[in-house]
């Protein structure tokens, strides 16, 4: 992690930063990543997601999507990958069609 900083204006005058370096925002309690110089440039950091915030983001996504009468959406299994950077979450889903929309599992 390359600091924290106490808000946002704080962060955007940081000029020690690489790209690709991490920087935690005390006012919010989030984590922000530059993604390339200069540090001043509002559009030049993104917000680190957590594993959750991932995944509620699938979930909204997927909240549009309709299934037909002969098909569920499954939520089978999502497994967390250790890494010391960040925590990473793999969602697994399943959209299952059935032959007989009479006969669902």
């Amino acid at each position: 992690m390359a600091a924290t900083v106490a808000d946002e204006s704080a962060r955007l005058a940081l000029t020690d930063v690489d790209a690709g370096q991490k920087v935690l925002q005390s006012d919010s309690g989030n984590y922000f990543w530059l993604q390339e110089s200069p540090e001043s440039v509002e559009a030049n950091w993104a917000p680190l997601l957590t594993a959750i915030d991932i995944l509620q983001l699938v979930i909204r996504t997927l909240h549009f999507y309709s299934p037909t009468k002969s098909e569920t959406f499954v939520a089978t299994t999502y497994d967390f990958v250790e890494n010391v950077e960040v925590a990473e979450a793999i969602a697994n889903f399943q959209i299952r069609t059935y032959l007989d929309p009479a006969l669902p599992e």
